[in-house]
This record gives C-alpha cells, structure tokens and sequence, in this order.
C-alpha cells in the first residue's frame, strides 16, 4: 500500500503549485469500523465496504476497546514506520479515512439509523457519544503517531496533492449526512460534527452529495 501511494505521489514533488505531495494509510471508510469490529469486504476493483451492522452491545463495547492493539490502526501506524524509515521528506503523511460521527453511525448500525432519529432519539444519541469518544481517541492516536499538533494538519483527501491547514487539526466526513432532513441535520448531525472539531481548533469537513442546508 505505501509503494501504491508513493507511486501516486512523486510524480506531483516538482509541480509548481503550493500543494503538498501526500501519502496515506487507504484503508477506506472501513478504518474505523474495522477498529470497532465490524467485518468488511476488499473488492478487487474498488474500496473496501463495510459488513453486516453492529449489534448495539457490540458498538457499546466500543468503550473498551484498546484502539492501538486493533488490526486497523496496527496497519496504519505500520504504513507511518515504513514512510518514516524511506526518510523521503517531500511527501508527507496524513490520517486515513476516519469518517464523521453520524457517518459511523450508518455504517456500524445500518440503514435503521435513519429511523431511529426520529423513533428513538435516545438510542441514536448514545450511539453518537460512544462513537464522538472512540473517533477522538482514534485520531489522537494518529496526530501522535504523524506528530501533529492538536490545532493543524496536512490532508491530501485521498489525492496525491495535499494542503496545510495551519489551523485546522481534524477532517470529518459526513457523507450519510446528505441523506437526512435540515431538523435531523440540527438535532444529531451538527451538535456532534462540532464536538468532534472542537479538541483540534477548527476542522476540515467534508461530504459526497448534494445538500444545501448542510453547505450553510
């Protein structure tokens, strides 16, 4: 995986724009639920894609589960020690995959999340505080691990071109968050989104889909 990246990014070292040239562990949206538990499936031809959901005792086991001894964050901070040992300083490392709190949420606990905001609010509340502590556990991780700051980072967003973000310490991915109402957005998006920025200054968010309530 790390020859893969690499080959996509050197040949962008000498471009002459302000883009920093980027690697990362590509493990797809898969990276945290893999941490949690889940079972995936590698296609030949795509990105891995999550398994079956997650019972609800399962995903409240979460709370116990040490991040750094699972098989998914062992294979990216291997990629960051085989990166680290090439000694190639024009290409930087940055975070796999992590996703956003709501994202997690479908992903662990299935297509019932969307009903479950409005049919049991509670339960969805306490699934999105298990997974808001395990995504700030698993990011703390990687920051330490990349040797970032808590407030800034480089992300290439699965391109070999990256940014830095001077003040801004975390990327969040909301994609299932296109899939809900502006009330939903409010109620079990929003509040979540910025809990999770909030420990590393200000964040990078991004979602696939079209959703003009969630641009604002």
């Amino acid at each position: 995986m790390w020859q893969s990246e690499m080959c996509r990014a050197r040949p962008v070292v000498d471009w002459p724009t302000d883009g920093i040239p980027t690697v990362r562990p590509n493990l797809g949206v898969v990276f945290v639920p893999g941490i949690a538990g889940q079972a995936y499936t590698v296609w030949n031809d795509g990105m891995p894609w999550p398994g079956k959901p997650l019972s609800r005792d399962a995903i409240r086991g979460l709370r116990g589960v040490a991040v750094s001894e699972t098989k998914m964050m062992r294979l990216a901070l291997e990629f960051y020690a085989v990166h680290q040992a090439s000694g190639d300083r024009d290409i930087a490392a940055y975070h796999p995959d992590t996703q956003g709190i709501f994202s997690l949420a479908h992903l662990l606990n299935g297509n019932s999340t969307l009903l479950e905001v409005l049919d049991d609010p509670p339960s969805i509340h306490e699934l999105l505080g298990i997974l808001l502590e395990v995504n700030c556990r698993v990011v703390r991780i990687l920051k330490s691990c990349l040797g970032e700051r808590d407030g800034s980072m480089v992300h290439g967003h699965g391109t070999p071109q990256g940014v830095y973000f001077p003040n801004a310490g975390v990327r969040i991915s909301e994609d299932a968050a296109t899939l809900v109402s502006p009330k939903v957005l409010d109620d079990f998006v929003l509040p979540y989104l910025e809990r999770a920025v909030s420990p590393f200054n200000q964040g990078f968010v991004h979602y696939c889909g079209r959703h003009p309530y969630l641009f604002e």
